[in-house]
């Protein structure tokens, strides 16, 4: 019989969901934008590393990674303009104090 999943194992089948080169892309965009505080993702360069990586199999599901990097030690905001703005949702990464 299977069981409901417990809210400790959520992280590891998140992990099973987003595929290695999904990780590998955000991993390379927050070592590439770091400047010792913080690293800031677009959406846009996101999804266009990602479509350009796996083409077809690209699923935006993956852009619900920041738990995975929370439970890494990030601190992880992500940002959306709101009713009235106008600017790029955007992920920013800090060390978590």
């Amino acid at each position: 019989m299977t069981e409901p999943i417990r809210p400790d194992e959520v992280e590891e089948e998140k992990l099973k969901i987003i595929p290695d080169e999904a990780i590998e892309t955000i991993n390379s965009l927050i070592a590439q934008d770091w400047d010792g505080r913080s690293a800031t993702i677009t959406h846009t360069s996101l999804i266009k590393l990602l479509k350009h990586k796996m083409g077809n199999r690209f699923h935006y599901d993956w852009l619900k990674f920041e738990s995975i990097y929370r439970k890494a030690g990030w601190r992880v905001v992500r940002d959306s303009p709101g009713y009235n703005e106008s600017y790029e949702t955007n992920w920013i990464f800090t060390k978590e104090k």
